[in-house]
């Protein structure tokens, strides 16, 4: 099986991510507290923030992930969520300064093509420009936490577009990354 490569990281994984960092890059304990999904995600990132630390992948984010960080109310947590997000930016654009696998072309164009495919059925339009980022910048999966939202239309999604919609957990076990750690 082919591993992805690029993988576009929701804002809900990057709250997730930061959230629960200290488990995640330390190996720190996991809170009690947590839910069963939380711990599951939790393990995973683990997992696969392993395997990516000795194999190349690529985890990017977009304009709009920095819109809504920026829209984040707590200031302590929007600064910690603005640092990991600048790290991540900058990597994803050394990565790709000279890379021509993410087209120059505005991602206006690329926007009104796929509305027509049948984004239209996100509610949220800050959802959309995510998932519009991610296909512009030709990713492979689209790892999410937001199960109001996308998780509920991804069947439908699935049919329309060329992009794995996953949960770290479904991400982790669909790529074997559980063999790496």
């Amino acid at each position: 099986m082919d591993l992805p490569q690029r993988i576009f990281l929701d804002t809900s994984v990057i709250n997730f991510i930061v959230d629960h960092s200290e488990s995640i890059f330390d190996g720190g304990e996991i809170s009690e507290s947590v839910n069963d999904r939380a711990y599951d995600d939790i393990r995973a990132m683990m997992r696969i923030f392993y395997y990516a630390d000795h194999n190349a992948i690529e985890m990017i984010i977009s304009k709009t992930t920095f819109q809504e960080i920026n829209a984040t109310t707590d200031q302590e947590k929007k600064e910690k969520l603005k640092k990991y997000c600048d790290e991540l930016w900058m990597y994803f654009h050394y990565l790709i300064e000279d890379d021509y696998t993410a087209p120059g072309l505005e991602v206006k164009y690329y926007e009104e093509y796929l509305l027509d495919k049948g984004l239209g059925q996100l509610s949220d339009a800050n959802d959309r420009q995510l998932i519009i980022e991610a296909l512009f910048y030709k990713c492979d999966i689209f790892c999410t936490r937001d199960w109001k939202t996308i998780l509920k239309h991804r069947q439908l999604l699935k049919q329309k577009i060329p992009l794995e919609i996953l949960t770290p957990l479904e991400w982790c076990l669909r790529y074997e990354y559980k063999k790496a750690y």
